[in-house]
C-alpha cells in the first residue's frame, strides 16, 4: 500500500469513527439539554467539533483528490 493510500485510509476511518460517535452518542443527547440552553450548547459543540476536524478532514479531501490523479499501481479509476 502506498503512503498516500495509507494516509487516506487512516483519515477516512478516523472520520467514519467520529461521525458514528456523533450520530450515536452526541445527537441523541441533544434533547436532554434544556430548551433555553440549546443554542449555547450547540454552538459550543460545533466549535469543538471544528477543532477536532481541522486536520483530518482536509487530509482526507486532499489525499482523495490526489488518488484520483495519481493512483497507486493496481488501483483503477472506476
Amino acid at each position: 500500500m502506498s503512503g498516500r493510500l495509507a494516509v487516506q485510509f487512516a483519515a477516512t476511518w478516523f472520520m467514519v469513527g467520529l461521525i458514528w460517535t456523533i450520530q450515536v452518542v452526541h445527537y441523541p443527547l441533544f434533547p436532554l439539554v434544556g430548551e433555553s440552553t440549546v443554542p449555547h450548547y450547540e454552538a459550543a459543540h460545533t466549535r469543538r467539533m471544528g477543532w477536532l476536524l481541522a486536520i483530518p478532514a482536509p487530509i482526507e479531501v486532499a489525499t482523495a483528490a490526489a488518488l484520483v490523479f495519481v493512483r497507486p499501481p493496481g488501483v483503477e479509476l472506476a
